[in-house]
């Protein structure tokens, strides 16, 4: 997968998950939800770290700080 790609696969991730819920219960599932899009990007970039961080830090593409922080977990998932 390419860099737009990935780039485009955790927007859409960010984008299915909602808000953070108030309500403890949800937040855990919501963790979940959010750890599970996490290992999903860090197997579209065949488990390689750097390739995920150097989507996330890419100037000019990317504003969102949500599907920032999501590539960089993913990044994180790697190791």
């Amino acid at each position: 997968m390419d860099a737009r790609e990935l780039r485009e696969r955790a927007a859409a991730e960010a984008a299915e998950l909602r808000p953070i819920p108030a309500d403890v219960r949800e937040r855990e599932m919501w963790a979940e939800e959010r750890r599970g899009a996490g290992v999903l990007l860090a197997g579209l970039a065949d488990w390689r770290p750097l390739v995920l961080r150097n989507v996330a830090l890419e100037r000019g593409e990317l504003t969102d700080t949500t599907v920032v922080r999501l590539l960089l977990d993913a990044a994180q998932e790697c190791l």
